[in-house]
């Protein structure tokens, strides 16, 4: 983990954008890095590994310290469970306010933002981040083993990217296989639902029976089948623990 992406969630979202451009950085701003390994496609490499192999969503529990306190914090993590050890290390050891030396080539800003959202809690002074990605593995091309992992303390956030990932998935396989009669995991406001398609219209425009009411959607609104699926996505939502801890 010695090269960090950092982002910025942006403050509005064009909806129209919104509907037609479903990608991450319609409401991620990544932060300028200063270093040359960031530029030529090591962060746009590590998405696209990303979306290739789409892990599941994570809690990992770390350890803050400072000075005047030691505190145990969740951090909610997109990645392979087999990173999830490896990345805890690395984590735990950013969030140790006693360290000594340079851990990553830039200026990461974990220790100072796990502060001030756990322990401060004051106005939001600059240097904070929002979401994290390791690029490490994608400096340099040619591995074909290695995976990328994106991590953020907001659990909505996190599961937001993984949504769009979900639909960027369903882009770049331009027709997604779904039928009449297939039932489907749609999102509505802010919960996920479970929907049948009654109908299929153009420009990936589907008809969808939800509670003995139509409404149509976008194929982009679909996020998965719920026989491809087997019920694992919404179980990963539904039992990923959101809780904060408390001093």
């Amino acid at each position: 983990m010695y090269y960090i992406q950092r982002y910025h969630e942006k403050d509005k979202v064009n909806q129209k954008e919104a509907n037609n451009n479903p990608t991450i950085g319609r409401f991620l701003i990544g932060d300028y890095m200063g270093s040359a390994e960031f530029e030529f496609g090591s962060v746009s490499r590590s998405w696209a590994n990303m979306l290739e192999n789409l892990p599941k969503i994570h809690r990992l529990d770390l350890t803050f310290k400072s000075s005047f306190v030691t505190k145990e914090v969740p951090m909610f993590v997109i990645a392979e469970e087999s990173q999830l050890d490896s990345i805890k290390d690395e984590l735990n050891k950013h969030l140790d306010g006693h360290r000594v030396g340079k851990l990553t080539k830039e200026y990461t800003g974990l220790w100072e933002t796990f502060k001030h959202h756990y322990i401060v809690k004051e106005k939001r002074p600059w240097g904070l981040v929002d979401l994290w990605q390791d690029v490490s593995p994608f400096v340099r091309t040619g591995r074909a083993d290695v995976r990328s992992a994106v991590f953020g303390l907001d659990p909505k956030l996190v599961i937001r990217v993984y949504m769009e990932l979900l639909r960027a998935k369903l882009m770049k396989d331009k027709e997604p296989e779904v039928s009449i009669g297939d039932l489907v995991y749609v999102q509505r406001g802010t919960k996920i639902v479970e929907a049948k398609v009654v109908g299929i219209g153009e420009y990936f425009t589907y008809t969808l029976s939800y509670f003995q009411n139509r409404m149509a959607v976008s194929v982009f609104d679909v996020l998965a089948k719920k026989d491809v699926q087997d019920d694992s996505f919404v179980k990963m939502i539904r039992d990923l623990d959101t809780s904060t801890p408390t001093l």
